[in-house]
């Protein structure tokens, strides 16, 4: 439960993802707190299915080209309980304007399905796009969330013509760009500069593999 109870409680980080900084920056008073009150959150395994243009096989969607198409809005999670049935009801809540999922789900400790959606309207930008769907005991809201349904589409840039940015930047800040390179393409040239001699960046380039 100390687990549990540190997830439940983090303080999120302003500006960052899941993918960034996971539940968030731990308050160790606030989960012996938690621990106290008796709250129980269960534990679960999660798997995203293959639907649309999903590319992963783990606990988290992944779609790293966008869409696959108008009709790719659907993306369905297994979840199953791993101490028998904690509780009879979930609250489902997206942290994202393009993610949805329904308002409630009933649990009976047996293996289940939950079907999201997306909204194509919202997710037109170029970008790294990350949303959630927090599912919170209806018995217990204020325990925090037994478990969350994570969805990670990225919608790169087109290189059809070159492509330039300006953008400002915290010290210790990063700024990501995604780029769909043309197949054709015989190389690629990157460049960043900053506009105070005094201060410097530095550049990474990754493949979709990482």
């Amino acid at each position: 439960e100390l687990g549990t109870a540190l997830k439940a409680t983090a303080h999120p980080v302003p500006g960052a993802t899941t993918l960034d900084d996971g539940a968030g920056v731990p308050d160790v008073p606030a989960a012996w707190r938690w621990l106290h009150a008796g709250h129980r959150a269960g534990r679960f395994t999660i798997r995203a299915l293959a639907d649309g243009a999903n590319r992963s096989h783990g606990t988290a969607a992944y779609r790293r080209d966008g869409l696959e198409s108008p009709g790719d809005t659907l993306q369905r999670f297994a979840v199953t309980s791993l101490d028998g049935q904690p509780f009879a009801r979930l609250l489902l809540r997206s942290d994202a304007p393009w993610l949805r999922g329904p308002f409630a789900m009933e649990f009976d400790g047996a293996p289940d399905t939950v079907a999201l959606t997306y909204d194509p309207r919202l997710l037109r930008d170029p970008g790294l796009h990350v949303g959630t769907v927090w599912a919170r005991p209806a018995t217990d809201t204020l325990g925090g969330a037994a478990f969350g349904l994570t969805s990670t589409i990225v919608v790169p840039y087109a290189l059809d013509q070159p492509f330039s940015a300006k953008r400002h930047l915290n010290a210790g800040q990063s700024g990501r760009f995604y780029f769909r390179v043309p197949p054709d393409a015989g190389g690629l040239t990157v460049q960043a500069r900053v506009a105070d001699p005094d201060r410097h960046a530095t550049l990474y380039l990754f493949t979709p593999s990482g």
